[in-house]
């Protein structure tokens, strides 16, 4: 068991034996192999499985074939001349299958998937900061006299500016990490309920912050600045 020096040798199945001429390397789709196969698998001859099965039978219905380098459209245009060829140009005694073309399909599905994802989460974003900015502008209106005492006391326009503007990156990040809190337990009962193994990366987690960040100063920067440009007579005569 466990050896991968056998070639040469011999091994016998249902009754039959076979001669080792290799063994197949190691990659990642033993695993997938394997539960349909079992922990091991063997490949003989057509001919020889055929004898070996009582369910099986000369009839090839089916064969699956891999071209011998990257330009799989030459290899199909070989195979259908091939085929036209050998059913009298009866083009629909055949189906030919590219799994190429189905990559390709899926690639542009998950293109447009991508598309549609990232259109949301602008959208997501956009409203947000739209609140964000909303609730700054209620907090510049109820704290103008708070500004105005301040400005009346020595504090620059850049100081008013900067303290809204900490307060707006503060009320993003806050929803950032509740997010990020609300997708890790997401995560974690995908992980029980489904029982599949999925994690939330650190350069996810990076992207998200650097966004909240920019949406946090961008949309508050009108409020901060209307806060910043209040005259101290007219905010502290406000009730």
């Amino acid at each position: 068991m466990g050896r991968t020096d056998v070639t040469g040798e011999t091994i016998r199945l249902n009754g039959r034996n076979f001669l080792i001429v290799g063994v197949l390397r190691k990659n990642d789709s033993d695993s997938m192999m394997s539960a349909f196969t079992g922990q091991y698998a063997a490949y003989v001859p057509f001919p020889s499985l055929v004898r070996l099965s009582s369910m099986l039978s000369y009839d090839v219905t089916s064969f699956e074939l891999s071209a011998a380098g990257d330009d799989t459209k030459a290899a199909q245009s070989d195979i259908e001349d091939y085929l036209l060829a050998r059913f009298d140009n009866d083009d629909k005694a055949y189906t030919l299958f590219n799994m190429s073309q189905v990559a390709d399909t899926m690639n542009t599905v998950m293109s447009t998937l991508s598309l549609l994802l990232g259109g949301i989460a602008a959208i997501s974003l956009l409203v947000g900061g739209i609140g964000i900015m909303n609730i700054m502008l209620v907090s510049v209106s109820e704290r103008t006299r708070e500004i105005g005492i301040r400005k009346a006391i020595g504090a620059s326009r850049k100081t008013i500016m900067l303290q809204f503007l900490i307060e707006s990156l503060m009320l993003s990040l806050f929803g950032c990490a509740l997010g990020i809190l609300l997708s890790w337990m997401g995560i974690r009962v995908i992980d029980v309920i489904g029982k599949v193994n999925y994690g939330l990366s650190g350069r996810i987690v990076l992207v998200a912050i650097v966004f909240s960040t920019a949406v946090g100063l961008i949309f508050g920067l009108y409020p901060a600045n209307k806060a910043a440009r209040k005259k101290p007579i007219d905010a502290l005569r406000t009730e």
